[in-house]
């Protein structure tokens, strides 16, 4: 019986199957290096950033704010997040910002939090037309109970 995923088959060797998703992960970004995404959500990210989510940052916890975070040895984080915060205030002439939004799903879930409040209407592209899966009913949307 073959049980075949994409091009990996269970038979190959580690070494292989690791190749593999080496290959496959450096082939992800040909869309991005030769055409254009048209996936408002997804993100080209520089050559800077690409270092620091490779780095020993992206798999630690830094929840909190900078200086009241809920686990030690957060130093670093604090350091990033804090001239993250600055720059952010200084662009947008804003006496706050928060950069820690990780997805278009807690940002949508923060702005409609924001700005309506249970019952309110919105419009929104449907996911069949584009639009982001937290705009329906089942999403942040719904959350909200909003219509």
């Amino acid at each position: 019986m073959s049980n075949t995923r994409g091009s990996w088959t269970p038979a190959e060797s580690t070494l292989s199957k690791a190749n593999t998703v080496m290959q496959a992960a450096a082939d992800s970004g040909e869309l991005y290096r030769h055409g254009l995404g048209m996936i408002a959500s997804e993100n080209i990210v520089s050559p800077m950033v690409q270092k620091i989510v490779a780095s020993d940052l992206h798999g630690r916890y830094a929840e909190g704010l900078p200086g009241k975070r809920y686990y030690q040895g957060c130093d670093d984080f604090d350091t990033i997040e804090s001239i993250g915060i600055d720059l952010a205030q200084s662009v947008f002439n804003a006496p706050f910002a928060n950069i820690q939004s990780t997805s278009g799903t807690v940002s949508n879930i923060a702005a409609l939090k924001a700005l309506a409040k249970p019952g309110d209407a919105i419009t929104a592209v449907s996911t069949a037309d584009g639009g982001h899966i937290s705009h329906a009913r089942m999403g942040a949307v719904g959350l909200r109970d909003l219509n």
